[in-house]
């Protein structure tokens, strides 16, 4: 089984609010769940689902994030896109929260728009094609 296929089999998590003021952001944030898959150095992979992205970063969902993360480490991130394979790049930790954790991607603005573009375009597709039937 594919990567994207394993990731499609994964239930649908209700992610908790964001409860930071907005006044605390660089960029406004918009709400936007899409499926990752998250690496620390020498670490397995862990899937996470976004909560919301900006221009610049995201929130990352994550039932236990990698001990040890710091504000600044790099981690790499894997968005399954079946059947185009899949887009990975790298981010640095801004927080880690109990929840999940906030990264920053400025450093791969390009690549953080074209997953989230290519989420979203997959998300319509599918919907499109499900109604049709």
């Amino acid at each position: 089984m594919g990567l994207a296929e394993e990731h499609s089999r994964q239930p649908t998590l209700e992610l908790p609010p964001d409860r930071r003021p907005v006044d605390q952001r660089k960029r406004p944030r918009f709400l936007h769940r899409a499926r990752f898959l998250l690496q620390a150095e020498n670490e397995a992979w862990l899937p996470c689902v976004s909560r919301d992205v900006s221009a610049s970063g995201l929130f990352l969902h994550i039932e236990a994030p990698p001990r040890g993360l710091a504000r600044g480490d790099r981690i790499f991130l894997s968005m399954p896109l079946n059947p185009q394979g899949a887009l990975s790049f790298h981010c640095k930790v801004a927080y880690v929260g109990p929840d999940g954790m906030g990264l920053d991607a400025e450093e791969n603005q390009g690549a953080l728009g074209h997953a989230i573009t290519l989420s979203l375009f997959n998300n319509i597709s599918s919907r499109y094609a499900n109604a049709k039937h």
